[in-house]
């Protein structure tokens, strides 16, 4: 958690990895590979080139991530993101959210 803000969390990739594919037709995939609760959307700021998780419970967690051209490109075709737990066993739990063009 920030100390300034009690409702934002670190970066994801600080506390496990994570990765985010998509292609030219807006489908979007974020993996992680431990466990993260129950999410509401996802924030896609292209001018701060960030992708930012809301949870059910009011926080928010930016990946934390570089994000290339062409992958700010493919985000700019989604309307929704699949975000899933990925382990060595192979995926986990996934949802389904909208997401927040900005």
């Amino acid at each position: 958690m920030h100390d300034d803000d009690p409702f934002i969390l670190p970066d994801l990739q600080t506390v496990m990895r994570c990765g985010v594919f998509s292609n030219g037709r807006g489908e979007v995939l974020i993996v992680h590979d431990e466990s993260i609760g129950s999410l509401l959307w996802v924030e896609i700021n292209f001018d701060e080139k960030t992708v930012v998780l809301i949870f059910e419970d009011g926080q928010s967690q930016n990946l934390g991530l570089e994000l290339d051209p062409r992958t700010i490109s493919n985000l700019r075709a989604c309307s929704e993101v699949v975000v899933a737990h990925l382990s060595d066993k192979g995926f986990g739990r996934s949802q389904k959210i909208p997401a927040v063009l900005i």
